[in-house]
């Protein structure tokens, strides 16, 4: 490329910049009265009873989970027990249980919120192991234990002596 060329180019590049192009099919001439902001609602136009105004109200997002208690293979028996006997005010008679959430204005969203919700519903189901504690820590539970009794004793014995110097006056 020359350098004659090359300076053309760099002349003509700011009023390159400054063009745009439109499409004759964007939005600003299909819609021209339109603001194009998808967040603001719009207020109903006035009511004609004879015609469609064409304003339709925010639709409802509200999400439904459904889940089968008793066709959920993949759910170890001890949860699907568990959750069957805490919940089972939750349970229908086909044995589904129906989880909703109208948390957010997003359906989406919602039906995350309802499956966390089933989520947390099974995890509460879940058995508890229970160790058997150490010699060791067996060793400290029990002179807490005894500790603790000693104390009671103790201020047991000091409210009877408060009482009777009382009742000696």
């Amino acid at each position: 490329m020359s350098l004659r060329l090359f300076s053309r180019i760099l002349q003509l590049q700011p009023a390159v910049r400054n063009c745009s192009y439109k499409s004759a099919i964007s939005l600003d001439k299909l819609y021209p009265q339109s603001s194009l902001s998808i967040t603001k609602v719009p207020p109903p136009p006035p009511n004609e009873p004879t015609k469609f105004s064409g304003y339709i109200p925010i639709v409802n997002t509200k999400a439904n989970v459904k889940f089968n208690v008793h066709e959920a293979s993949w759910l170890p028996d001890a949860i699907r027990d568990n959750l069957k006997l805490k919940f089972k005010n939750h349970i229908s008679k086909d044995g589904f249980i129906t989880l909703q959430s109208d948390r957010t204005r997003y359906q989406h969203l919602n039906t995350a919120d309802a499956l966390q919700k089933l989520r947390e519903m099974l995890r509460s189901c879940e058995p508890v192991e229970i160790k058997e504690p150490t010699p060791e820590t067996a060793e400290k539970l029990r002179r807490r234990r005894e500790k603790a009794a000693r104390e009671r004793l103790l201020e047991k014995r000091a409210r009877a002596s408060v009482k009777s110097s009382r009742g000696a006056v």
